[in-house]
């Protein structure tokens, strides 16, 4: 098993010619794992959860749950409520294992079920996505060609990265000009701007396979 530290709209596949070649992409909601979380629950390190539910999310395997966040300013989200509440899940699970987040707070849902001690662990993640009814396989190590099948199979991607020093997971959600840049949600915010994880500005960020530095990942599906 590995292990990492870990750290919005549903619409169907859709591929055009953009600049010099082909972007497939999937149109996934965003949750940002600091700021569209529940204002008692601290989410620096619920990367891997954060992604999970997005993933749920565009599956239709989460139904919307609109909450109101107070910072940076007052938003709602439809999907953040669920990275640290307890619910029952599509297959009847109640998802009520609890697991403190950075400031000692206990939270359940996502949280609690990807995370063990602080980590984000492949296998719970894995474990999520069964609770929620969906397919899903892992890869120890993570290739453009595995990520690009996924995509266009309409699959989503939970990739393991070294965007930070200590590892962060994002959602991959589509490529452009055959994989030369990888669409991502990343729910800490874009690696590529100054002030990475202070902004809502994670949807559909492009990354290259190069500055992800790469780890593990798990393809999901329905």
């Amino acid at each position: 098993m590995q292990k990492v530290w870990a750290a919005v709209e549903t619409g169907l596949v859709h591929s055009c010619n953009s600049g010099g070649g082909k972007t497939k992409d999937h149109n996934v909601p965003q949750v940002h794992q600091m700021w569209d979380t529940a204002d008692s629950f601290y989410g620096s390190s619920a990367c891997g959860p954060t992604s999970a539910v997005m993933a749920a999310a565009f599956f239709k395997k989460l139904a919307p749950k609109p909450m109101t966040i107070s910072s940076p300013t007052k938003h709602t989200n439809d999907y953040g409520w669920y990275v640290s509440n307890k619910y029952t899940s599509p297959s009847g699970t109640v998802l009520s294992r609890g697991q403190n987040d950075p400031k000692g707070r206990i939270a359940y849902g996502a949280f609690g079920t990807c995370i063990e001690g602080g980590m984000a662990w492949a296998w719970r993640i894995q474990e999520f996505f069964k609770f929620h009814k969906l397919q899903n396989k892992f890869y120890s190590a993570a290739t453009p060609a595995i990520v690009k099948s996924a995509i266009d199979k309409g699959h989503l991607v939970i990739l393991s990265t070294q965007l930070t020093r200590s590892g962060h997971i994002v959602l991959i959600r589509g490529y452009e000009n055959g994989g030369a840049k990888y669409i991502a949600n990343d729910p800490y915010g874009n690696a590529n701007v100054a002030g990475y994880g202070r902004s809502m500005n994670g949807k559909a960020v492009r990354y290259t396979w190069a500055f992800m530095k790469t780890k593990w990942m798990v393809e999901v599906w329905p």
